[in-house]
């Protein structure tokens, strides 16, 4: 599908951020999207506190993924790009379990910003913290 986004959220013992980073997802303007939930083998087992998102957005496309083991952040993040990678996505964005969009517009600007240069290999944003933009 044209244009269509993995929205890829990595998550280890935080589980009780997810409502709040999936709904910044779920109220971005741009759409097309799937989430996929990879969790690393988290002790508390986040499981239960997904089941409920999915059921709170029925018409959103979210997977979960539970590692057999902890592999750490980066392995944890490369098994799920090589699970999605011949699923048609255009483009990843990556999430931590922290991570909550507060502008609406954000990822449609950055797929604009990634359409209109078509030598971008990536595109990045701004971090807020306490009210005040960092830059990274």
């Amino acid at each position: 599908m044209e244009n269509k986004l993995l929205v890829l959220i990595t998550t280890y013992s935080r589980g009780y951020n997810l409502p709040a980073v999936v709904e910044s997802v779920v109220n971005q303007t741009f759409k097309n999207y799937k989430i996929l939930i990879a969790d690393d083998r988290s002790p508390n087992d986040p499981t239960e506190i997904i089941n409920g998102i999915k059921s709170k957005y029925p018409n959103v496309d979210i997977e979960h993924r539970r590692n057999y083991e902890n592999v750490g952040e980066g392995i944890n993040i490369n098994i799920a790009i090589v699970k999605e990678w011949n699923n048609g996505f255009k483009y990843i964005v990556l999430l931590q379990d922290d991570t909550i969009y507060t502008d609406n517009n954000f990822l449609s600007e950055g797929i604009q910003a990634l359409e209109r240069n078509s030598n971008a290999k990536y595109c990045s944003g701004l971090v807020s913290r306490n009210g005040r933009p960092d830059s990274f």
